[in-house]
């Protein structure tokens, strides 16, 4: 969803100076994930892709203290203070993340041998950022084998998706595609016969 507005946003100031968007591109990324998250989570609406796959967010930690989940869709959704870690994780520490990086790599911390300090700190952001994909990759095992908690944000908050309504049509027909691979399919298998048959 943030790389479409962006496409549309970057289109928009395409008249304008060439990179002037790129040094300020951190700030229209969060600027766009909290535009996500405001219309979103804030006000307890699932996000497009979400609301595809018929899912909502919901506290967990209240569905433990309650024990009595029948068919896995009640329980309350995000509190006011779970949804402000959501923005403050997700939206502030991918900002801060990338200006600091951007920050680092500009002022080359990773080649100075004049200043050990920087060195250091950026041997620190390897190490932090390793750290990290080694934690979300051993989240995403634990995902596959449980369906619980899809990123460390959602593990840490204990947000979790579940079904909206359990009674739900498929909101997209594939009926139009399923048709195109199979006529795909045939005009690989058979170009002569395909071609005849049009």
């Amino acid at each position: 969803m943030s790389a479409m507005l962006k496409e549309q946003l970057v289109k928009v100031f395409s008249l304008m100076k060439p990179g002037m968007l790129f040094q300020y591109e951190p700030e229209l990324d969060a600027f766009l994930e909290f535009l996500i998250w405001r219309f979103s989570i804030w006000v307890d609406k699932p996000t497009p892709g979400i609301a595809l796959m018929n899912l909502r967010y919901r506290d967990e930690r209240a569905v433990e203290i309650r024990e009595n989940v029948r068919t896995g869709l009640e329980g309350p959704g995000l509190t006011v203070a779970q949804k402000m870690w959501y923005c403050i994780a997700a939206v502030g520490g991918q900002y801060i993340w990338a200006r600091l990086q951007s920050f680092s790599a500009f002022r080359r911390w990773g080649d100075s041998e004049q200043r050990p300090l920087a060195r250091r700190v950026w041997g620190l952001m390897q190490r932090i950022e390793g750290l990290y994909k080694a934690a979300s990759f051993g989240n995403l095992l634990l995902f596959l084998y449980t369906g619980r908690y899809r990123n460390l944000i959602e593990r840490a908050l204990r947000a979790r998706l579940v079904y909206e309504s359990p009674n739900m049509n498929r909101a997209v027909s594939f009926e139009y595609m399923n048709r195109q691979l199979v006529w795909n399919e045939f005009s690989v298998m058979f170009p002569f016969t395909c071609q005849n048959a049009f």
